[in-house]
């Protein structure tokens, strides 16, 4: 009975092994199927047609690179190329540098620009707070010529002293839109101050130009044209005559000076003043008041003068922004005059900075070096 249940132990510890062996081997077996088997078989595109019989069929695709960056120049110069190609770049490493020759004097000529606007722009808020402090005139003001008040002279302190004659005119400066003389505030109806668009002044036939308004368009090389026409209009009347005076080619006056805008010479003194020839008198004299131009307006011409110089200085507001914005353009074009490699590749294209392409290929082009996807 022992013997027996031996041997059925024997024989259970038998099957258990072959069982085991089997398992082993099988695992070895697959394992050993997957390592022969690793290549899968591809079949011909053209093995797969469906038309007739001897027909061929044919796939296209498209081979791209998932990561390229690719330089077009368009109207810019290329004064060095720092690659080759084949070479391989990094990120932020040199590709080429363009000419800023050209962007550098358009800056310099920008610079100016903005220098002369920013100036006038001070000039005209200097000539819109002054006009704000001029107290307007009645428009019945009379233009009359004043004689001296002799009562002085003809007193008993002063028996033994000739007077002085003396001549004073006063101007009003202007007859309804016409000048009667040309100052430092005048202003023209229209024009730029250029030989193209000079400033133009609509002046009656007696108007005279101080001589400092001359030596203001000699400095700043400025071109006037001072023009009378008949009925002091430029819609109604006729061109009578034109006096252009070209600052470029004007020479320096005396400041105080007339000149005649129908004749163009010099005017004289419009007033005397006799000198005193007899013994003075031990009194003291009585002041003489010399003629002088004096800047009146009416509250209707001050306030177009006003708004005028204040649409003006609007005007040039907006010049300025925009030289400013332009200015700016410029620093960034001159600051990234050197391309840098955006992406880790290989050049694959490097043109002739001499003969770049016209056709609107790439002047230069990195391939990325992440592989290429057939889509």
């Amino acid at each position: 009975m022992k013997n027996k249940k031996v041997k059925k132990a024997v024989i259970l510890l038998l099957v258990l092994a072959v069982l085991g062996g089997a398992a082993v081997g099988g695992v070895y077996a697959y394992q050993k199927y997957q390592r022969d088997n690793l290549q899968a078989e591809v079949e011909l595109v053209s093995n797969l047609s469906w038309g007739f019989w001897g027909d061929e069929m044919t796939s296209q695709g498209l081979v791209t690179d998932s990561s390229a960056q690719e330089i077009h120049i368009e109207d810019k110069v290329v004064a060095e190329v720092k690659v080759s190609e084949g070479d391989t770049v990094s990120i932020g490493d040199p590709l080429l540098v363009y000419d800023t020759t050209e962007t550098g004097l358009q800056l310099e000529m920008k610079q100016l620009a903005l220098q002369g606007i920013q100036n006038d722009i001070t000039l005209a808020q200097r000539e819109i707070d002054r006009l704000k402090k001029i107290k307007p005139v009645s428009t019945t003001t009379p233009s009359a010529v004043a004689k001296p008040n002799n009562s002085t002279a003809n007193s008993s302190t002063t028996q033994n002293k000739k007077p002085a004659s003396v001549v004073m005119i006063q101007v009003q400066k202007k007859d309804g839109k016409a000048y009667n003389y040309i100052d430092k505030t005048a202003k023209p109806y229209e024009g730029k101050g250029t030989p193209e668009k000079p400033y133009r002044f609509l002046c009656t036939p007696e108007c005279y130009v101080l001589g400092s308004y001359l030596n203001r368009l000699a400095m700043k090389e400025q071109v006037a044209a001072f023009e009378i026409w008949s009925g002091n209009s430029t819609t109604e009347g006729t061109l009578i005559s034109c006096w252009t005076v070209d600052g470029s080619e004007q020479s320096t006056v005396d400041a105080d000076s007339r000149w005649m805008v129908s004749t163009h010479e010099e005017l004289e003194d419009e007033y005397t003043i006799e000198e005193e020839t007899e013994e003075e008198s031990e009194e003291p004299e009585s002041e003489t008041t010399s003629t002088e131009e004096t800047e009146t307006y009416t509250q209707e011409e001050l306030n177009k003068e006003i708004a005028e110089k204040e649409s003006e200085l609007k005007e040039l507001n907006v010049s300025k922004k925009k030289a400013e914005l332009e200015m700016d353009s410029l620093k960034k074009s001159q600051d990234s005059a050197t391309v840098l490699a955006t992406i880790n590749g290989v050049v694959k294209t490097v043109g002739d900075p001499e003969n770049p392409p016209v056709d609107g290929s790439p002047f230069l082009e990195v391939s990325g070096s992440q592989g290429i996807y057939v889509k």
